[in-house]
């Protein structure tokens, strides 16, 4: 089988849980016969925004996509990139997979899971924290405070305090929305987009039940409705 792996970050440049995990998992599936290529993000301000690094590592490939977020001048650049997606594009069709498992977006962009939706590739998709529908991925506001549910009049002030040097709409209300000054256009546009993403896999798959659980309430799920529609 060849298996397309996505992932925000990898080995050795960044050693993170999610990071780690994907590792292993290609090499596992390395080492089981599989054709393994991984796509992911890294920082290197010594190169060319958007260039691209290949390399063989354990027996797979690893594709990494420099993404130093110098052209970030809007929220939205945050999960939505084109050119990251004109890279990923340029993978999918060189590596031809049977099965893509996105194990994290961040620093990459949503409309990858929709790409690969299109192309009618089986798709699996990993949550392994909250980055799809909490911009910062854990739901735990500069405060410490948790967002328990997620409220999104809280965003803009968490947001606004991580990337202060982004512009952001300064009204309100239904005059605001028609001079398309409204502060909470960004959030409903990053809301739009998640959920969209969400939608694309076949399949999503998360760590525990705790966390599966979340994912159903954030996308308005009752448990009992989505077995009754599983079952046979």
């Amino acid at each position: 089988m060849r298996i397309l792996y996505v992932v925000h970050g990898f080995v050795p440049e960044a050693a993170g849980g999610v990071e780690i995990h994907s590792w292993q998992l290609a090499r596992e599936m390395a080492k089981r016969g599989h054709d393994v290529t991984v796509f992911t993000r890294t920082g290197d301000a010594s190169r060319e925004e958007y260039s691209v690094r290949a390399e063989t590592m354990d027996g797979f490939r690893v594709v990494r996509v420099v993404n130093n977020f110098k052209d970030l001048t809007e929220f939205a650049g945050i999960y939505k990139n084109a050119r990251i997606e004109e890279r990923f594009a340029e993978v999918l069709d060189e590596a031809g997979p049977d099965l893509v498992h996105v194990q994290h977006l961040t620093c990459l962009s949503t409309g990858i899971a929709e790409m690969v939706r299109a192309k009618k590739i089986a798709q699996l998709l990993t949550l392994h924290d909250f980055w799809f529908g909490c911009p910062l991925g854990q739901r735990i506001r500069r405060s410490l405070d948790i967002c328990e549910p997620i409220k999104r009049d809280l965003c803009i002030p968490c947001i606004r305090q991580t990337w202060p040097h982004l512009p952001w709409p300064e009204g309100a209300g239904i005059v605001a929305r028609l001079r398309g000054n409204d502060a909470h256009a960004p959030i409903r546009e990053y809301e739009a987009a998640i959920k969209k993403a969400l939608e694309a896999p076949d399949l999503l798959t998360t760590p525990s039940q705790f966390h599966r659980q979340k994912y159903l309430d954030y996308c308005g799920l009752k448990i009992e409705e989505e077995q009754k529609r599983s079952a046979p």
